[in-house]
């Protein structure tokens, strides 16, 4: 991965782009020491197979003050293709870009069976969570599929992958003749007196019931208790759901990858 001076990072706004497996999150920093980003955005993952259509979308998002090479970036991808397509486009605006995989500085330890097929953006969610928030966390990111990360003693000790709330109820649309889709929204009642509500149990429900499920055998098995962190795209929908407490952070992955970067220096 490419090392930076520290010099250049300190003084230079950092663009984090996250390609996700149905859009590509964007913020920018005002230098990677900040916190807070200047502005953030989020475009469908279709327009990053386009090169030019995805490079029109970065300049305008960028401005004109940072779009002749003043700037560094760090990327977390989890769609190859959407990878190959996209680092030429970002290596025309700036020289400056870090790649996040397995080889980073990462500052933790990837206990895990295979640690070069983690995905950055579990990556990018447990630095974050540990530097930020516990140093024992379980991380469930809401996206287009519900992942568990957990972290202890400086370590990525793996977790658990479920489907998302939107594959399940496309699935359960898909595969059945009389199912309806629903809207993703908290049901009153466990149980359900109409299929609509039935469905929205299953999912909803079930998904956080599985979720502290799994971390409850997990605590038993570590002799440890996680810190419950949640973020991505469906957080907002499941966090009410939680019969333990949880801590939203919608920006874990964008805060994961600026500390990923302060990390990759020489």
């Amino acid at each position: 991965p490419a090392m930076f001076h520290m010099s250049e990072m300190s003084t230079q706004p950092l663009l984090t782009v996250d390609i996700g497996n149905t859009s590509i999150a964007l913020a920018l920093f005002p230098t990677p020491l900040e916190t807070s980003p200047r502005k953030t955005a989020k475009i469908a993952l279709t327009v990053g197979t386009d090169q030019e259509a995805f490079l029109r979308r970065l300049k305008t998002f960028l401005g004109f003050r940072v779009s002749g090479g003043t700037f560094a970036v760090i990327l977390s991808s989890v769609v190859p293709a959407a990878t190959n397509a996209l680092l030429p486009s970002l290596r025309r605006l700036t020289r400056q870009v870090l790649t996040v995989d397995s080889r980073c500085n990462l500052g933790i330890d990837l206990i895990v069976d295979h640690p070069k097929a983690v995905g950055s953006d579990r990556i990018a969610n447990v630095v974050a969570a540990e530097a930020l928030i516990s140093k024992t966390s379980a991380v469930i990111d809401c996206g287009s599929a519900t992942t568990i990360s957990l972290i202890h003693n400086h370590a990525f000790l793996g977790g658990a992958i479920l489907p998302g709330i939107r594959m399940m109820r496309d699935a359960l649309r898909q595969n059945t003749a009389k199912l309806p889709a629903v809207p993703l929204d908290a049901p009153s009642a466990a149980v359900g007196s109409n299929t609509k509500a039935a469905i929205q149990s299953g999912i909803m429900i079930g998904t956080v019931a599985g979720v502290e499920g799994i971390i409850r055998r997990a605590e038993q098995e570590r002799r440890v208790r996680f810190t419950l962190v949640l973020t991505g795209g469906h957080a907002n929908h499941l966090q009410p759901l939680f019969t333990r407490p949880v801590i939203l952070r919608p920006d874990l992955t964008m805060q994961g990858l600026r500390l990923l970067f302060l990390r990759n220096r020489r």
